[in-house]
């Protein structure tokens, strides 16, 4: 930008190129570059060389200013382009609401939407849209439901990116019925989806578990051509795996590696957790020693899993020695993790394993609940130690009364 402006000062200054159309290019340039300053510079240059700015001028500014979150400058240049009597597009007025909007000055959004109509300009799709988006990322569902019912009295129809934004946000709020019949309305209006409509949807269905509608969803994506990313074939095979649905998983995870992508800590740690799920705790133990040998990080997770494994198994030596690896490798256990040998520990009686898990859970800065201790006190009173357990029952009483009711 800066050799443009110097080639265009040279050449104004000798008498050439002196037009309004240079300035608003180089105005525009200098905001799609972040340079405010640049562009003011030429703002007042252009005003001294006797031009009026055109909408295109002002709209830059405007533009440049909401995206850097100058919402002050951006409305008061608003009131510079209404004051030169510069007439009004429905783009300036959009970009105007949509930092309205960015910046949750909803009210002044809704009086600006109003005041459009009155000057003439008659909102699109891309202003209900913008404005349905802002309100779906502050929560408000209602507001947005509300203002998309407006833009159908109004005779607007929606378009792909307004239908993905209405998907996304009942997905969020967990509303997957009413998700899928706007996908059906979609494909009944002759509006395609695109990838993040259908991302949008398979994530939403795999948290909820809905396997089935999720994998139809996968391979009608594929069928029309989007290529799924890392990050969506990480969700199925997680959602295969919470499903105990271990042989699509592999599947999955082969589809991936032919698309070129190599499986990652993630994918890994969702396999293992699948085996010891579906009782495979030996092929989850396969592969968690394989991947130490070929010295992949194991993170928490797949040690979560494994020593959980060892637990249910009643293993607990092995549970204890894993953990205590664990630790070592610089890994911290959550409190399920401790929760969950201190119950086994107690339950096979190995009680000052479990007082020893439960020492260091409070020492590493987590708050034992009343779970921790009556696994402990049950332990006790199961070995014949009444007195043992009373002394328990009443330090959980002193130090967390409120445990009791968690």
């Amino acid at each position: 930008m800066e050799i443009a402006i110097k080639l265009f000062r040279e050449f104004r200054d000798k008498g050439y190129g002196r037009d309004l159309m240079a300035y608003s290019i180089l105005i525009d340039g200098c905001c799609q570059h972040g340079d405010m300053d640049g562009a003011r510079e030429l703002w007042h240059e252009m005003i001294q060389d006797k031009f009026t700015p055109d909408v295109f001028c002002h709209t830059s500014l405007i533009y440049s200013y909401c995206q850097n979150q100058k919402l002050q400058e951006a409305t008061d240049q608003f009131e510079i382009m209404l004051n030169d009597g510069v007439a009004l597009n429905i783009v300036t007025c959009t970009i105007i609401i949509d930092g309205l909007c960015k910046e949750g000055c909803f009210i002044e959004a809704f009086r600006f939407l109003n005041e459009m109509g009155e000057l003439g300009i008659n909102p699109n799709i891309f202003t209900y849209t913008t404005i349905i988006d802002a309100l779906y990322k502050i929560g408000s569902s209602c507001g947005a439901w509300e203002i998309f019912g407006v833009m159908i009295k109004r005779a607007l129809v929606p378009d792909v990116v307004l239908y993905t934004i209405l998907i996304n946000g009942l997905v969020k709020t967990l509303d997957l019925e009413k998700a899928l019949m706007i996908y059906e309305m979609m494909s009944q209006r002759g509006i395609n989806p695109n990838i993040f409509t259908y991302t949008s949807l398979i994530n939403g269905l795999c948290s909820a578990r809905m396997l089935p509608t999720a994998l139809g969803l996968f391979e009608e994506m594929k069928w029309k051509g989007f290529k799924p990313d890392r990050v969506l074939y990480s969700t199925m095979i997680s959602c295969c795996c919470r499903c105990e649905d271990m042989k699509k998983a592999l599947e999955f995870v082969n589809s991936m590696e032919t698309d070129g992508f190599e499986p990652d800590g993630i994918v890994y740690s969702s396999i293992i957790a699948g085996y010891c799920r579906s009782n495979n705790k030996e092929i989850a133990l396969e592969l968690f020693y394989k991947l130490e040998r070929h010295k992949f990080r194991l993170d928490r997770s797949m040690h979560t899993s494994i020593i959980a494994a060892y637990c249910r198994c009643n293993d607990i030596k092995k549970a204890v020695r894993l953990f205590n690896r664990m630790v070592e490798s610089g890994l911290v256990p959550d409190v399920y993790l401790y929760t969950c040998l201190i119950e086994r520990c107690s339950k096979l009686s190995v009680m000052s394993v479990a007082e020893l898990l439960l020492a260091k859970m409070i020492i590493v800065g987590f708050t034992p609940k009343a779970i921790n201790y009556t696994t402990l006190i049950h332990g006790y009173r199961k070995m014949g130690y009444s007195e043992k357990a009373f002394e328990l029952h009443k330090s959980m009483l002193t130090q967390l009364p409120e445990s009791l009711h968690q």
